[in-house]
């Protein structure tokens, strides 16, 4: 898996705005918080990575770590949690700020060939 492939199934969890919450990782469809894998049903920014993660059988760290530097990059801050949870921030702009990670990422892969 490549941090473009995790962001992109990262994003997709989180692409139905019923599918992205604030305050937490995961929510189960009770709306509480969940550490379990499978038990979510919506995700943060950052919980929506390691729910993908969790069901792949195989992601090295590095490409967990490159995505999560990727994304935090998009958001401006220095924690994807501080723009995720922040009053201001829609699921319209969770979705941009993937959106900006994908394509840093692939700009990244160009540059590398």
């Amino acid at each position: 898996m490549t941090p473009v492939e995790l962001l992109r199934k990262a994003r997709a969890r989180i692409e139905r705005p019923e599918c992205w919450t604030k305050g937490a990782n995961a929510r189960n469809q009770n709306g509480d918080i969940t550490y379990a894998p499978g038990d979510a049903v919506c995700w943060c920014m950052d919980g929506a990575i390691y729910e993908v993660i969790y069901g792949t059988a195989h992601c090295p760290d590095a490409v967990r770590i490159r995505a999560r530097d990727l994304l935090t990059q998009a958001t401006g801050l220095s924690r994807i949690f501080l723009f995720n949870d922040a009053t201001k921030t829609r699921h319209e702009d969770a979705l941009a700020a993937y959106d900006k990670a994908i394509a840093l990422a692939l700009a990244q892969q160009e540059t590398t060939k």
